[in-house]
C-alpha cells in the first residue's frame, strides 16, 4: 500500500515530521507514518508525516537514564592511552588524546605512563589506522599505475614526479 505524498508546506494540517512532534514534546508513539513530504534539497527527499492527534507524550529522563547517560559520556570522554578523562570527546581520527597523540601527555608530567598495550603515536605520523595511499598518480602509460604514499605533513608538490 503507498501512502499519499506531499509537496513542501502543502500537507493538511495535523501532520507533522518527527522533528516537529519532538519539537512539540510528542513521539510517533509506534504508529506508521501516515504520508510523506517530499522537497527539494540538493536533490529530492523524502520525509515521513505522522498523525499528530495519535502521537504520545515524550518519555521523561527517569534517574537511571540520566546516570547510564553520564557514563557513556564519560567513556566518550576518557583516553584510552592515559585514562584521563577530557572536558571534550575524544576524536575517532586519533583514537586518543591530542596530547597523547602529540607525545605530550606522560612526558609532561600530566598523567602516568600510558598503559601497556595502548596503541599511542609519538612521531605524529598516520593515526592508529593501518596506512593507506594519499595520493596515487598515473604511471607513464596506463598499464603500469604508480602509486605514492604521502605521509603528514607532505603537499601534493613533495610528490615524486613521473
Amino acid at each position: 500500500m503507498t501512502i499519499p505524498t506531499y509537496r513542501q508546506r502543502l500537507a493538511p494540517a495535523g501532520l507533522m515530521t518527527r522533528r516537529q512532534l519532538r519539537a512539540a514534546g510528542l513521539r510517533p508513539g509506534g504508529h506508521d507514518p501516515v504520508a510523506q513530504l517530499r522537497y527539494w534539497r540538493q536533490g529530492w527527499q523524502l520525509a515521513f508525516l505522522y498523525d499528530a492527534r495519535l502521537a504520545r507524550p515524550i518519555r521523561p529522563m527517569t534517574p537511571g537514564r540520566w546516570r547510564t547517560l553520564e557514563a557513556m559520556m564519560r567513556a566518550r570522554r576518557t583516553c584510552p592511552a592515559c585514562r584521563t578523562v577530557r572536558p571534550y570527546c575524544i576524536p575517532r581520527s586519533l583514537g586518543c588524546c591530542p596530547p597523547c597523540h602529540e607525545g605530550e601527555s606522560w612526558v609532561s608530567g600530566l598523567s602516568g605512563p600510558p598503559i601497556a598495550g595502548a596503541r599511542v603515536n609519538l612521531r605524529n605520523e598516520s593515526p592508529v589506522r593501518s596506512p593507506s595511499p594519499r595520493f596515487v598518480g598515473a604511471g607513464r602509460n596506463k598499464s603500469e599505475p604508480e602509486t605514492y604514499l604521502i605521509t603528514r605533513g607532505a603537499s601534493w608538490d613533495s610528490a615524486p614526479q613521473p
